[in-house]
């Protein structure tokens, strides 16, 4: 089990540092996106294809998933996709 931490520098990211994001991969299984806020989707793609990741929120402020309908308008985008991977959202209190 690997994480990687992807971002973490608060609400707003920066040029060289995304908000929160997590990735989290075990051998042959598919790779957990935990989290996905400002620039998160940039760095993703440094280590991982998006579009191959399953995405889950711990919560759905801004910082925590603000470049969430990229990365699913990138999946939608691939020539070899022919699917969207999961999004595990929390239920609204």
């Amino acid at each position: 089990m690997k994480l990687t931490i992807l971002g973490c520098t608060g609400s707003l990211g920066g040029p060289d540092g995304p908000a929160s994001g997590y990735l989290l991969t075990v051998d042959r299984m598919p790779a957990l996106l935990m989290d996905i806020g400002p620039g998160v989707l940039a760095k993703m793609q440094t280590v991982h294809q998006p579009e191959d990741a399953h995405v889950a929120f711990s919560h759905l402020h801004p910082d925590h998933c603000l470049d969430f309908p990229l990365t699913h308008g990138l999946a939608a985008i691939q020539p070899l996709s022919h699917h969207r991977p999961p999004a595990h959202v929390p239920r609204a209190a």
